[in-house]
């Protein structure tokens, strides 16, 4: 009788493990729509918003507060080999889960890291003196975040284009 227990206990640490990497393929969608083509790159407008209103931590989340500041972002999106999009066709655009938590934890981590180490060479300074080494820390942290994110945008951070949008209003012109 134990058998079956174990089986069960098993195929419910299987469920759970088969769980965890379904959320790391896990992908952000939203609707777009293709303004134009700049060499190798679609430049693609994005509504702010979208994936925003079905997400539960909305209300204390940042990124919604500036969503709703922000109507619209244009989005840089390299065009991938065999690309029939044109422009004014509705797209959706996506961007990996993990990518997402991986740029979210340089965005977020590497400043913070620069803030402390900041703090931490002002040592027994003056507290005005720890504020701006802090300050300064701050500020470079973001420089590192932003060219971190830069250099590793190409190589798996970039949004895609997945196909065209579904929905009213969605245009296909280019099938």
């Amino acid at each position: 009788m134990s058998l079956p227990d174990q089986s069960a206990a098993s195929n419910s640490f299987s469920t759970a493990s088969n769980a965890s990497a379904a959320y790391d393929d896990a992908r952000l969608l939203e609707q777009g729509i293709v303004l134009a083509r700049e060499g190798n790159t679609w430049v693609v407008a994005i509504t702010k918003g979208a994936g925003c209103g079905g997400c539960e931590a909305q209300a204390g989340c940042i990124s919604s507060a500036v969503s709703r500041l922000q109507s619209q972002t244009l989005l840089p999106i390299p065009v991938a080999p065999g690309d029939a999009y044109q422009v004014g066709d509705s797209v959706t655009v996506a961007i990996s889960g993990k990518a997402l938590r991986s740029a979210s934890l340089i965005a977020y981590l590497v400043p913070l890291i620069g803030l402390l180490v900041g703090i931490a060479a002002a040592g027994r300074m003056s507290d005005a003196a720890q504020l701006a080494l802090g300050v300064l820390g701050l500020l470079c942290g973001f420089g590192v975040a932003k060219g971190l994110l830069r250099y590793l945008s190409p190589q798996g951070l970039a949004p895609e284009i997945v196909g065209f949008a579904a929905g009213p209003g969605a245009s296909h012109d280019g099938l």
